[in-house]
């Protein structure tokens, strides 16, 4: 394999960690607040979406994270994060885009951050 094709190689495996730590440390964040009371009071007075979701979105997010930064399943804990993220699309769209007025922008980011790991990489040829 010549140098080129190589350096290649490591960089989209370079990117693909940058993703990963990403998305990590945005749902060792998010995740367990949902079990916080803060979460749940807001879960209760503010979502749209029932308070005892908040139960099932916290688990896949933490689980998510551990498995993203594990490597195992990474593809599938990615998939398991779209919905999750559509969601929170769906929740913030009321307030617009930009993530200050507490818009879509962030749940945006972070969906094409776990699309990005679904699609296949290039396989190294011999």
């Amino acid at each position: 394999m010549n140098s080129s094709r190589s350096f290649v190689f490591f960089q989209a495996s370079l990117a693909e960690s940058l993703v990963r730590v990403a998305l990590v440390v945005a749902l060792l964040t998010h995740g367990p607040w949902n079990f916080s009371e803060a979460g749940a009071i807001w879960w209760a007075t503010s979502s749209r979406f029932t308070e005892e979701l908040r139960w099932i979105v916290g688990l896949i997010e933490v689980a998510a994270a551990f498995s993203l930064l594990s490597g195992a399943l990474l593809r599938a804990s990615a998939l398991c994060l779209v919905p999750i993220f559509v969601g929170g699309i769906v929740e913030h769209w009321s307030n617009g885009f930009s993530f200050r007025d507490g818009g879509w922008e962030t749940p945006f980011v972070y969906l094409l951050l776990s699309l990005s790991l679904i699609v296949p990489k290039p396989q190294r040829s011999v």
